[in-house]
């Protein structure tokens, strides 16, 4: 089986790797956190990490049928995000003890991180055969599940992981965007609420209920959660996209500008970001900042040169806005008098979205331009 092409598509997050219970007693370390370990915290987690791969080493090397042992090395190879180690140490707890329920769990885990479905919800489904009384098992199940479309049974185990942990404020996230893959916004909009009432400084949390909130027609709730996001998660281009956005569509072009700035600065090769700030400078009546961003925003052309009529579908759909970017180029070229360029964009943009009757139109003002220069230099 190949692995899939992108990670978490639809999540947009790494799996976490969940320390588990597995009923067995160790006088040893506990295994780190996890791949989840904040960034800041690498260095302590690394060195942690560290000390358990030498401790249980030693252990394997007195006793190498503890599947104990192997697991908790595992765990710490996790950590470090060395997979293939992880893997390995995973399946030979999984020898010694088929039924190490924690083993299975966290290989299915590695499994989903690198791309492989099928594989990983065989793990996890073996796991929650084996000990159906876990939340973390139903969560990542859940997550995987979202990665190939499956949103109902997505949801389904999203529920059961809640059902097993009320408390579980990252369950109530993940199940939240799962409700606005369905277009219950509303729904979603309530575990956004209920995942930040246990975790207050969540910001995936504040970030989705930003964007259930503008789908909702409610765009000043919006930037404001998206605010608080920010001020949690500053990083985070794609929260000042989407304010930069909703700031934009409320007339505060300025502030638009400025938010769309600083998306494209954390994130160089953020083409929406560069095609939302294009149409901002050209309502400001910054035509060439507007060309420069629609220019930028339409490298991503390149992907799409050589694909087939079915592979140039999906692209348009992952990308839908592409078309309007050649579009708004256009007007934008027109404004400057560049007749020529304006006319080979809006081809382009009838091209990729014939059903477009403005994209048309404007190609006939552009045949009428052209003209009337042609018979001014004839003069």
């Amino acid at each position: 089986m190949k692995p899939a092409g992108r990670l978490l598509p639809i999540l947009g997050l790494a799996l976490a790797i969940l320390l588990a219970s597995t009923g067995c007693k160790t006088s040893q370390s506990p295994a780190p956190a996890g791949i989840s370990a904040h960034k800041a915290n690498a260095k302590g987690v690394f060195a942690q990490a560290d000390a358990i791969i030498t401790a249980q080493t030693q252990i394997i090397e007195q006793d190498n049928r503890n599947a104990h042992a192997y697991y908790l090395r595992g765990m710490a190879y996790a950590s470090k995000e060395l997979y293939d180690k992880a893997k390995e140490d995973f399946e030979l707890a999984l020898t010694m003890n088929p039924r190490h329920w924690a083993a299975l769990l966290n290989r299915g885990v590695i499994e989903g991180i690198r791309g492989f479905h099928d594989a990983a919800l065989k793990d996890l489904n073996m796991a929650i055969i084996i000990n159906d009384a876990h939340a973390e098992a139903f969560f990542n199940r859940g997550l995987i599940l979202g990665q190939i479309g499956e949103y109902r049974r997505a949801l389904e185990d999203m529920s059961q992981a809640i059902a097993l942990n009320p408390q579980y404020a990252k369950a109530y996230t993940y199940r939240g965007r799962l409700w606005m893959f369905e277009n219950e916004f509303a729904q979603a909009l309530k575990d956004f609420d209920k995942s930040l009432e246990l975790a207050p400084g969540n910001a995936p949390a504040l970030f989705h209920r930003g964007l259930a909130l503008e789908a909702l027609g409610q765009d000043a709730q919006a930037i404001e959660s998206l605010a608080r996001a920010i001020r949690i998660e500053p990083s985070n281009a794609r929260s000042y996209y989407h304010r930069g956005v909703l700031l934009s569509k409320t007339g505060n072009l300025n502030g638009a500008l400025k938010d769309l700035d600083n998306a494209v600065k954390l994130d160089s090769n953020f083409s929406r970001a560069f095609y939302a700030r294009g149409s901002v400078n050209a309502k400001l009546n910054n035509y060439a900042a507007a060309k420069s961003d629609y220019s930028d925003a339409l490298k991503i052309l390149h992907l799409a040169r050589h694909l087939s009529d079915s592979l140039l579908k999906k692209f348009l759909e992952t990308n839908p806005w592409v078309p309007d970017a050649l579009y708004q180029r256009a007007l934008a070229y027109r404004a400057t008098a560049e007749y020529d360029k304006a006319m080979t964009d809006v081809i382009k943009a009838i091209e990729l979205a014939p059903d477009q009757a403005p994209y048309r139109e404007l190609m006939t003002r552009l045949e009428q331009d052209l003209e009337n220069t042609r018979s001014r230099s004839r003069r």
